[in-house]
């Protein structure tokens, strides 16, 4: 049996799949602008364990983590160094993920990135008054450049993955 911290109810509980021998875990993933820290660490390696746990115990365990490649701090950084921010993106994505794998953290089934999903991300918010509420008080001042006024979000709070969009 694995019993997690349930931080909504705010108590220990069993864990039970939505599906019966069928689980999708959903991690956020980095923002790359920089360097790694143990906190990132800590982070995978504690999902890696739970993950690695729900194969040994049988289940069919889809694993997907997001990478938000364009952010305030992103451009700030590649401004600075004169590059795109795609370059500087792709620079410490490699960066975390040999990262990674040094720790012998096992690769996601799938890894997205903000920049590929900005319409559908759009396209959410728009169809989710309650949502588009929640995250434009969190922070309207976000993307002006990238996403419009009335559908502003942290990018990096909101990420479609593959699986959220057809779920």
């Amino acid at each position: 049996m694995l019993t997690l911290y349930n931080s909504l109810t705010r108590q220990k509980e069993e864990f039970k799949p939505i599906h019966p021998g069928k689980i999708k875990i959903y991690v956020c993933g980095v923002t790359v602008y920089d360097y790694y820290h143990l906190g990132h660490a800590r982070t995978y390696v504690a999902f890696d364990t739970i993950i690695r746990y729900l194969r040994f115990r049988g289940y069919d365990v889809l694993h997907v983590r997001n990478v938000t490649d364009i952010d305030d701090k992103i451009i700030k950084r590649a401004n600075e160094r004169g590059i795109s921010s795609e370059e500087l993106g792709d620079i410490y994505e490699k960066e975390f993920l040999d990262e990674m794998d040094n720790l012998n953290v096992i690769r996601p089934d799938f890894i997205t990135r903000v920049t590929e999903y900005v319409p559908q991300i759009i396209k959410f918010i728009e169809k989710h008054p309650l949502f588009n509420h929640v995250t434009r008080t969190i922070a309207l001042h976000s993307y002006p450049a990238i996403i419009p006024p009335h559908a502003r979000i942290r990018v990096f709070a909101l990420v479609i993955s593959k699986l959220s969009l057809t779920d």
